[in-house]
């Protein structure tokens, strides 16, 4: 290997490597935000059925 070699880019088979590096992290970036959506939304609707619940009377609270 030439020193020259060092400054020349990626070729083909290299750039398809780092291509689908970055494809997965992409896809894995999308799987994260997905679970922290789906997350917020477990959260709202737990919450949203303890307040039902105590709406309805069935929590009071400790003297």
């Amino acid at each position: 290997m030439n020193p020259a070699g060092c400054l020349q880019g990626p070729d083909g088979k290299e750039r398809q490597r780092i291509w689908s590096y970055f494809s997965t992290m992409d896809a894995q970036r999308a799987l994260f935000t997905a679970q922290q959506q789906w997350l917020t939304l477990e959260l709202a609707r737990v919450v949203n059925l303890a307040n039902r619940y105590k709406a309805l009377g069935g929590w009071t609270p400790p003297p």
